[in-house]
């Protein structure tokens, strides 16, 4: 059945139908933004900031400001990795694609507030790194639906686990600018919306499969809920 279904996929732009250009366009207004505004601190009033709890846009837009040129560069790379050069948006289709890289963001910015109590800080957080990391995360949600027919299956494994490793090695080298624990929110975010978007799954009616999307269905309103109380009560 699986392998029917990937023969119908059909080439990348008649899945895709157009560019992706949902995250294309972001990712050009990153760069516009950090062009116009080079020093994030002018633009404030976007970041994600813990002493700001009740401005409620921030945890949406703090990711379009980045730290410095190495941080925009880094997510970009990140974000065109696993929409363009990946396959990963053809288990998803754009606007599916488009909602876990939301959803992702929303997540880290939830799971911030935990990094807030354990640090007893207030914390600013800018990048667009949690949605990266929600676009790794429905990478492994891929993985774990369409191991079988997903082509060069090891490569795109070796892909997303150097990026992985790349954020240890941040974690232990500059942790004081990395908060972890937005990315792994992120990364949550992103492997739940996968189990639940996926739609090579849809049509796959076996039981590992729909043991996942069940699990996908209960999980990510129970963490987006988790997530939303985390940012308004923790903080």
């Amino acid at each position: 059945m699986f392998d029917q279904i990937c023969l119908n996929r059909g080439p990348y732009w008649a899945i895709y139908q157009t560019l992706p250009w949902v995250m294309m366009m972001h990712l050009c207004i990153f760069i516009i933004i950090h062009k116009l505004y080079p020093n994030p601190s002018e633009l404030d009033y976007l970041s994600l900031d813990t002493a700001h709890k009740t401005q409620i846009w921030r945890i949406y837009t703090y990711m379009l400001l980045h730290g410095n040129f190495i941080h925009l560069m880094s997510n970009c790379v990140l974000i065109t990795m696993f929409t363009i050069l990946s396959p990963t948006h053809q288990s998803y289709q754009q606007w599916r694609f488009y909602l876990i890289f939301t959803l992702s963001v929303i997540h880290s910015a939830g799971g911030i507030g935990w990094e807030h109590t354990y640090r007893g800080e207030r914390l600013i957080l800018i990048g667009s790194s949690g949605g990266g990391y929600g676009l790794i995360g429905a990478k492994y949600a891929d993985f774990l639906l369409n191991w079988q027919v997903i082509p060069f299956v090891w490569v795109e494994l070796l892909l997303t686990a150097g990026s992985i490793s790349i954020e240890i090695l941040c974690w232990f080298f500059v942790s004081e600018h990395v908060l972890l624990v937005g990315h792994v929110a992120g990364f949550t975010g992103g492997f739940l919306s996968g189990l639940v978007f996926n739609i090579d799954a849809i049509s796959d009616d076996s039981t590992k499969n729909r043991v996942c999307r069940t699990m996908g269905y209960v999980l990510l309103p129970t963490v987006s809920l988790a997530s939303t109380f985390n940012y308004f009560m923790v903080f």
